[in-house]
């Protein structure tokens, strides 16, 4: 009787060790889990900010195109304008 006391004693600490264990392995992965989501959300919102840097940045290249075309233009008639000038200067 008393074999089988110390062998159920026994069996009862082992389940106790094993539920201790299933717990602690059940809350790393919900640590891993929670980090593994806020990564995730981290990551949305690192291509969300990029998306957003790529259209300034196309924005600033448009705007930099068309000033371009505009100051091409001026210096054109800038051109005209001392040949015209040149001209009455004769």
């Amino acid at each position: 009787a008393d074999g089988l006391k110390r062998a159920t004693g026994e069996l009862s600490d082992q389940s106790r060790l094993s539920s201790r264990a299933v717990d602690s392995v059940a809350a790393a992965l919900t640590q891993i889990r929670d980090g593994a989501e806020s990564q995730r959300v981290a990551t949305l919102q690192i291509l969300e900010a990029t998306q957003v840097f790529r259209e300034g940045a196309s924005e600033t290249t448009r705007r930099a195109e068309a000033m371009r075309s505009t100051v091409d233009a001026l210096r054109q008639k800038s051109t005209e304008l001392e040949r015209e000038i040149g001209r009455f200067r004769e």
